[in-house]
């Protein structure tokens, strides 16, 4: 008598079946987890102009660099004075980038001021290798005027200035940045690969 097999078919198939479901859920799983990774964690980000020069290049037409942004430390930690942050544009800001780069160089509390071109803050100079050099020592705190003191920084806010101090629209102009519109810390600059580094 012979052995009918219909069953084993319909198995076959189903394993099928099963093996492409399966295949469908990584796929889904490892998209999911990537736009959680860069919704939540980490994301890239561009140097839209040369306001952060000469730590992070940019330029209309140039080879902008990219840069990986934690999203996640400022859950877990206060900002630190040097952090560079990418931070949504405050209302108050009337520049055309809606996400901007610069340094943080006050925190709430803090009061800044000028001596002899330097920056101070609560009376101790800020040490900042990081300039442009070719930019000319501060004069003022307030582009167009003689402010020499600014502060205390209000609870919640931080005061930033671009590392290319002749040519940034920072909280000198607009004032500090909410940390509400922190966006996160500038970790890694990965594009050029050339100028891979730590920031």
């Amino acid at each position: 008598m012979p052995h009918f097999r219909a069953g084993a078919g319909r198995k076959a198939g189903s394993g099928r079946v099963r093996r492409g479901v399966s295949g469908l859920v990584v796929v889904l799983l490892v998209v999911a987890a990537v736009l959680a990774l860069r919704t939540y964690v980490l994301a890239p980000y561009y140097i839209p102009s040369a306001s952060m020069e000469p730590t992070l290049h940019g330029c209309p037409g140039c080879d902008n660099d990219r840069v990986l942004v934690d999203k996640l430390s400022y859950h877990l930690h206060a900002v630190h004075r040097g952090d560079v942050v990418v931070f949504d544009r405050p209302a108050t800001w009337q520049v055309p980038d809606a996400v901007l780069i610069k340094r943080v160089v006050g925190l709430p509390g803090d009061r800044l001021s000028l001596r002899r071109g330097h920056l101070y803050i609560n009376g101790l100079q800020l040490a900042e290798p990081y300039l442009n050099k070719q930019c000319p020592p501060l004069h003022s705190l307030r582009p167009g005027s003689t402010v020499s003191r600014i502060g205390p920084v209000p609870a919640d806010e931080v005061f930033v200035m671009g590392d290319n101090r002749c040519d940034s629209s920072d909280s000198r102009v607009f004032g500090p940045v909410p940390e509400n519109d922190l966006v996160g810390r500038a970790v890694l600059l990965v594009w050029p690969l050339k100028r891979l580094h730590y920031l």
